[in-house]
């Protein structure tokens, strides 16, 4: 479980019944159901991709 975002509006994840991978914005209904609000709380959650690199003098921002 990842965050998708740097804001942290929605994490992504496998849907725990079939394995798909969904990505759940903040408030959705699986935010609570599917346990990511504990797993925030826990800090068990992945910073996004974006927020992990790190890099050049654009601070690591990925061009594109």
């Amino acid at each position: 479980m990842k965050y998708a975002n740097t804001e942290k509006t929605a994490v992504i994840t496998l849907d725990p019944r079939t394995q798909q991978e969904w990505t759940v914005p903040r408030g959705h209904r699986f935010w609570r159901e599917w346990g990511i609000d504990k797993a925030e709380q826990e800090g068990r959650i992945d910073e996004s991709e974006t927020m992990a690199s790190t890099g050049g003098a654009d601070g690591g921002a990925i061009a594109g």
